[in-house]
Parts: C-alpha cells; structure tokens; sequence
C-alpha cells in the first residue's frame, strides 16, 4: 500500500513560545485508492499521529532552532529522541519524543515540551473512552473498537473500566455541585427511572428560554415520600426558589405530589402525566375493556376547555365503577390534576407537550440504551453514576422545548392561577 505525504512547515511566533504551538498540517499527493484499503478511521489516526510529531517538533524549533542550525547565544539544545507515549483517539501509543536541553552553569537540564505534557495527559484518554462508552460500545468490547494502525496498549477491558470509573465519578461530583440561583425556571417535570431493581427519581428544568436542564436526581421511587421530599429539598438548597411560579410536570405517584406541595406550597401549581394516569387505568381492566377505554380517556384529555374534559371524565368513571372498582379508583385519585393544563388554557404544542412527562421520558431512552451494554452491575453506585453521566450526555444534545415562546405567557397563568387557588382555599 503506497501512501505519501508533504507536511507543510509549521512556523511558531517567539514570543508565544510559552505556548504550544499551533500546527498547519497539509497533506498533498494522498493515493485514494490507498485510503480506501486503508479505512477512513485508520487513515486519520495515522494523520492525527501526524499532528502529534509535527507539534512538537514546532515547539523544538521554537525553543532550539532549526535543525543543524548553532545559535551560541541560545542555552537551549536539541538532545536527540526517547521513546514516550501519546493518547491519541482513545488509545495509549508509543511515540519517539524529542529531547530538549538547557545549558545552565556548566549544567544540562531536561526542558520539558508542553505539548508532550498535553498529549501524554490520561484524561484525554478518559474523555476518549467516555464518548465511545456512551455511544454504546461496553468496556468489554472496547477493545476491539480501537483503531489498530499502530500498536496501542493500556486498553485492556479492565483498563477501559478503570478510566471510565473515574471519569463517571468526576462527572457525578460536579453533577451535584451545580447550582441553579442563575436560571429562571417555568417548567419542573419529575418522572423515574428503574435500572435492574433500582429506582431512579429524576428532575429536569425548562428556563424561560425553553432550555432544558437535568436539575438532581435520587435512588428510590416516586411512591416514596421521604426520597421525593430529600430531592426537592436538595434543588432548593442549590439555587431553585421555592416561592417560585412553576408547573410542576409529575409522573402519576400520589408521593410525589405530596413532596411537591410539602416542599413548594399547598398552591403549587401541578399537572399529573396524562400517560401515566391511562396505563394505570388500563393496567387495572379486564383485557376486553382496555382499548375503549384508553380511547375514551384519550378523548377527554384532547378537548380544549377544563369543564368539557372534566365531564368526560366523570362519565368514564361512573362507567368504570360498573366494571372495575381498582381501575375507577385509579382515576378518581388526582383527576383534576390530570387536567391542570386545561385550567391554565393551554392549547397547541405546548399543552401537548406538557400534558405528560413525554419530554423526561425521551432523556431516559438514552440511559436505557446504555444500560444494556451493561453486563453486570456492580452495586446502586455503579448505577448512579451511569445514570447521571448518560442524563448530562442527553442534556449537551437537548434542543430548545417547541412553543419555547409561550413560556413568558405560561409562567403569568401560572401566577395566577396559584393565586386564584390561594384566595379559593382562603374563602
């Protein structure tokens, strides 16, 4: 396989020498056909390694000269090669490092090459791991994965999961450092997640701008109490006030309503996920109802005033009573909270949107797509930490929430339909 190259010469300001050196990399003359042979991964590895030699190279002429070139008022010397190592695209590789010296009262000392410095740190190679573990790739497999232009090392599968460890634990610590004292948030949608037989309770955040935030999260279930309450109380000692105008999106568990209101006022303003409340309708039929059923309820939510929806629901309730008391129970427990959209007049994609907790749900399709690579968990804390560092990849590719500019308009309802509420139970 032929392949050659001319690298551009890279030139470096004198007085930015305290800095690593920009590289001007250009290939010319690449055999295309060699390329294809080749893979596209591996040829830009070998480019990437490239990049990496002519880098430092530049900073060598940048602290002794050019090459063959004596300057007697320069200390600093070129001092032949040393095998060192880089962590280029995820892998540790063997490379021949230029040595630099300084001449100092009759004495020669090392100079340390910054760029070396860099490219030798193992974070890159963490960072690395990181991004290809969350793509999908198990740290069993990881192996494979790595491009093999040149030979790597350092990637064995228990090498892989150190790393990774390490830079989950990273993440989680600055996960719960956050605070939120900045953000003016409108919407608070809370739902869980289960990973084997741990549950995992999760807040997300809609700014006025329509920006979504992973705000906390806490192991348990959204029936118990106690834990809803420790998460709430964990994001208003961050940042988030609780005399704030929020709708707070929830799943259908009575607990977390219960935290909320304890936490944010016996006025706060709650809708109950609308999905949540007609599987567990349906979950509590006889097989022969559960479609017409499901239709019905779907029916009621889908029309646009509080009064003609909440009928709708009366009416399928005196029918469930006829034929399952569990399933008419399920229904009548946070009714009116199910229709909290209707109260504030929503209509269109945001009414759409915040009718149910859809938009944490799509944030855990991530999570779970990992958390099948996954071969064996090895404890609740191997599960948070993957939890929180697949919910912060899904917060970096989150787009603006869709009728982001009603959210001005939704937080005055808001306002006031706490304060209706508030003058209601006052009278």
């Amino acid at each position: 396989m032929r392949k050659s190259s001319s690298v551009k010469p890279i030139h470096v300001n004198e007085e930015e020498s305290n800095k690593t050196p920009p590289v001007s990399l250009q290939l010319s003359k690449l055999d295309l056909d060699a390329i294809i042979k080749m893979g596209m991964q591996d040829f830009l590895f070998q480019v990437g390694m490239i990049a990496v030699q002519q880098a430092m190279e530049a900073e060598v002429e940048t602290l002794a000269g050019p090459r063959y070139v004596r300057d007697p008022q320069n200390p600093v010397n070129r001092w032949g090669n040393q095998q060192g190592f880089v962590f280029v695209n995820g892998q540790k590789v063997n490379i021949d490092k230029p040595r630099v010296r300084s001449k100092k009262a009759g004495k020669h000392e090392e100079v340390e090459l910054q760029t070396y410095r860099e490219f030798s740190k193992p974070t890159a190679m963490n960072e690395a791991i990181m991004a290809k573990v969350l793509a999908g790739v198990s740290t069993r497999d990881y192996e494979g994965t790595i491009d093999q232009v040149l030979e790597g090392h350092g990637v064995s599968r228990s090498a892989v999961s150190r790393r990774a460890v390490k830079e989950g634990s990273k993440q989680l610590e600055q996960f719960y450092a956050r605070r939120w004292d900045d953000h003016e948030f409108v919407v608070i949608m809370i739902d869980g997640i289960g990973v084997t037989d741990v549950d995992n309770i999760v807040a997300m955040g809609v700014d006025i701008w329509g920006k979504k935030h992973v705000l906390g999260m806490r192991q348990g279930a959204t029936e118990n109490t106690a834990v809803c309450v420790e998460l709430l109380e964990d994001l208003v000692e961050r940042g988030l006030p609780a005399d704030g105008d929020y709708l707070f999106v929830l799943d259908g568990a009575k607990a977390l309503s219960k935290a909320t209101k304890k936490i944010f006022g016996q006025n706060a303003v709650i809708q109950r996920c609308q999905v949540h409340k007609r599987r567990n309708v349906r979950d509590k039929l006889p097989k022969e109802h559960q479609l017409r059923i499901d239709k019905r309820l779907a029916a009621a939510y889908g029309m646009t005033t509080f009064d003609a929806a909440h009928k709708a629901l009366d009416e399928v309730f005196e029918e469930l009573i006829g034929i399952s008391e569990p399933a008419a129970g399920s229904l009548e427990e946070g009714m009116e909270e199910t229709l909290t959209v209707h109260k504030l007049g929503l209509s269109g994609e945001l009414k759409r949107i915040l009718c149910s907790t859809n938009t944490i749900e799509s944030m855990f399709s991530m999570a779970r797509r990992f958390k099948r690579n996954v071969k064996k968990w090895k404890g609740s804390t191997h599960i948070e930490r993957t939890v929180v560092v697949t919910l912060l990849e899904a917060e970096r590719r989150f787009k603006r929430m869709r009728g982001y500019r009603e959210l001005k308009n939704l937080q005055t309802k808001i306002k006031n339909l706490r304060a209706t509420t508030c003058n209601t139970k006052a009278a």
